[in-house]
């Protein structure tokens, strides 16, 4: 099995069609992307989704699945 490497990204920005501020996060690696939207409303939700969508990718790419969209 070849190691995975896991590099972390996220963006803020306004989202017309949601009418509302909403941070992308990604976890790029060598095998794909994971990656997962949402609305940000405050600082304290934005620190636990990160923190859960790193716990789900970690656990994801361990067990060899494939990267894709993530929903939490």
């Amino acid at each position: 099995m070849t190691p995975i490497t896991l590099r972390y990204a996220e963006t803020e920005r306004y989202d017309i069609q949601q009418d509302a501020d909403v941070i992308r996060f990604m976890a790029i690696s060598n095998k794909g992307t994971w990656h997962m939207e949402k609305a940000c409303p405050n600082p304290g939700e934005i620190r636990s989704t990160r923190n859960l969508f790193r716990e789900f990718v970690e656990n994801a790419a361990t067990k060899g699945q494939e990267p894709c969209e993530v929903n939490l």
